[in-house]
C-alpha cells in the first residue's frame, strides 16, 4: 500500500507532464492542456466566420475583457514569441477558439533570397509554439498598389511558388491571405488571380485597399465603399475565388482628411487632397495622391471634440452607404482656415456590411480591430462616448444577427403611421355609431296639446287618434 501511496502522485505528473508536450517535443505554456481547436464553431448566422484581429500590444488581460461568445477567431498581429503572444493564444485556446497571427510577405522578387527561407522558418516555429490554428499571410506590399508589369507577375509567381508549398505543409495550418479589394490584374491580364485562389484556403479583404494612393481623383473617401464591395467580390468569384473563401474586413475606425481644396457640391461635397513625387521601380518619377500625409487615423470614441456633431450628423453617402462629417479648424500659427473631412463608421453603414456578408454568402467577417471596439473612457474627453455606439455589444447584434431586425427597423415608421390612421379611422366609425345610438335615446315623442294641463282634460273630448 505504501508502494502505491508514492507511486500514484508519481503516475499523475507524468501524464500531466505528457499532456504539456507536443508531438515536436515543445513545452505547452498553457496552464492548461494545449492543442489546436477541431470543434464546431459558434453559429454566427449559418456559421459564419467572425474574426477579432488583436493589436500587436495585446496582453491578456487586454483580451481578457472581449465579449468572446461574439467571434470564433482571434488574429494576433503580435509579431513576436513573448510573454503577451503566448497568454494571448492560451487564453484564446482556453475559451475554445482559435488562433492564428499575422505575418508580412517579405517584398523581395528573387525566388532564391534568404528572407524567403526565413519567413517559412519563422512561420514554422510559431506555429509548432503557440500550437496555431491558421496564418494571415498579408500580401499587399508585395502585390503592390500598382503599376503591375508582366514582370512583376512573374516574380511574385516564382516567389510565393517556393515558400507557400512548405507553409501549406505545416500541419493543419489554414493559411489566409490578405489581399487587396479586386484582383490584382494588368489591363486584361489576370492570370494572378486563379493562381492565388488555388495558393491561398482562403482570402480577407483588407479594409485599408480600397483607398490606395494610385488613386486618381484624389479626393477623401469612405474607407471600405459599398460599390468597390460589389465590384470586388464578383471579380474575385469569376478568376477562380468562391464566396465561401471569401471573408469581408470591416473597419470599427474611421480617417479624419485634411483637404487642400474644399467644395461643396450640392450633392456630395468634394476635400481635395495634397498630392506629392514618388520614383517608380523603372526610376520615373510621379504625382501621386499622398493620402498617408493627408489623413490620421482614429477610433470613434477618441475623437476629441466633435464626437457629438459626428454622432448628430446628418451626412450619409448614399453610394458609399457611409456617414461623413465635414467641419474647419485653424491651424496653429495660421489664421487661414482649413477644411477637415472625417468618414467613419455608425451603425447604419456597420449594419450594411454586417448584413452583406450574409447576402453575398461570403465565408465571414474580419473585424479591424479588437481595441477599437474597447473604447471605455467615460471621462470628459469621450463624453460618455462609448455607450452611444463604440462598443462590443453592437457588434455581437450584427454578428449574431440574421439581418431582419433591419427590415424591421427600415419599415417601423411606415408601420406606425398605418397602426395610426388605421385607429384613427377606428375611431371616426366607433364615434358615429355611439353618437347615433345616443340621440336614440334621448328623442322624445311628440305630445298632444295640453296634455299635462288637467283643466282642459275635463273639457277636451276630441278623439287624439282621429
Amino acid at each position: 500500500m505504501l508502494f502505491f501511496s508514492y507511486m500514484f502522485p508519481s503516475f499523475i505528473f507524468l501524464v500531466s507532464f505528457i499532456e504539456r508536450i507536443s508531438s515536436d517535443g515543445i513545452e505547452c505554456p498553457c496552464q492548461q492542456k494545449c492543442g489546436q481547436v477541431t470543434g464546431q464553431l459558434t453559429d454566427h448566422g449559418t456559421k459564419k466566420e467572425v474574426m477579432i484581429i488583436g493589436d500587436s500590444d495585446n496582453d491578456v488581460n487586454t483580451v481578457g475583457m472581449w465579449k468572446w461568445q461574439s467571434f470564433s477567431h482571434l488574429l494576433d498581429t503580435n509579431p513576436e514569441i513573448d510573454i503577451n503572444s503566448t497568454s494571448v493564444m492560451c487564453t484564446t485556446h482556453q475559451k475554445n477558439k482559435k488562433y492564428g497571427f499575422y505575418v508580412d510577405f517579405p517584398t523581395t522578387y528573387d525566388e532564391k533570397s534568404s528572407e524567403l527561407s526565413e519567413f517559412v522558418t519563422k512561420i514554422q516555429n510559431r506555429a509548432a509554439r503557440h500550437y496555431a490554428d491558421f496564418v494571415a499571410v498579408d500580401m499587399l506590399q508585395l502585390l503592390g498598389p500598382c503599376n503591375f508589369t508582366t514582370d512583376h507577375i512573374t516574380n511574385i509567381i516564382k516567389v510565393t511558388n517556393n515558400t507557400f508549398p512548405k507553409i501549406k505543409n505545416i500541419s493543419n495550418l489554414v493559411v489566409y491571405c490578405v489581399l487587396p479589394w479586386k484582383p490584382p490584374c494588368i489591363k486584361s491580364d489576370c492570370q494572378l488571380t486563379p493562381y492565388l485562389s488555388n495558393l491561398c484556403d482562403a482570402m480577407i479583404l483588407s479594409p485599408d485597399s480600397y483607398f490606395d494612393y494610385c488613386d486618381d481623383s484624389c479626393i477623401a473617401k469612405a474607407t471600405v465603399q459599398a460599390s468597390k464591395i460589389y465590384f470586388g467580390v464578383t471579380e474575385y468569384e469569376a478568376y477562380g475565388f468562391q464566396g465561401l473563401n471569401i471573408l469581408m474586413g470591416i473597419p470599427w475606425y474611421g480617417y479624419n482628411y485634411t483637404c487642400e481644396q474644399y467644395a461643396n457640391a450640392s450633392a456630395h461635397p468634394m476635400c481635395k487632397l495634397k498630392t506629392k513625387q514618388v520614383t517608380q521601380a523603372d526610376n520615373t518619377t510621379h504625382t501621386v495622391c499622398d493620402i498617408a500625409g493627408s489623413r490620421t487615423k482614429f477610433r470613434l470614441g477618441g475623437i476629441n471634440g466633435i464626437q457629438d456633431m459626428v454622432l448628430e450628423t446628418k451626412n450619409y453617402s448614399l453610394s458609399d452607404q457611409t456617414p461623413y462629417h465635414v467641419y474647419n479648424v485653424t491651424p496653429e500659427g495660421s489664421n487661414d482656415l482649413k477644411f477637415q473631412m472625417a468618414w467613419f463608421e455608425n451603425i447604419g453603414s456597420l449594419w450594411f456590411k454586417y448584413d452583406l456578408v450574409r447576402k453575398l454568402q461570403l465565408r465571414g467577417t474580419v473585424i479591424y480591430t479588437g481595441d477599437d471596439l474597447t473604447y471605455t473612457s467615460t471621462g470628459e474627453d469621450s463624453g460618455g462616448f462609448d455607450g452611444k455606439m463604440w462598443s462590443w455589444i453592437h457588434h455581437y447584434l450584427f454578428s449574431t444577427s440574421d439581418g431582419s431586425e433591419v427590415s424591421k427597423e427600415k419599415n417601423l415608421a411606415g408601420m406606425m403611421a398605418g397602426i395610426g390612421i388605421g385607429l384613427f379611422v377606428l375611431g371616426c366609425v366607433l364615434g358615429l355609431i355611439l353618437a347615433c345610438i345616443a340621440l336614440r335615446k334621448t328623442k322624445k315623442p311628440l305630445r298632444v296639446p295640453f296634455s299635462s294641463d288637467p283643466v282642459v282634460e275635463d273639457y277636451y273630448d276630441e278623439d287624439n287618434r282621429l
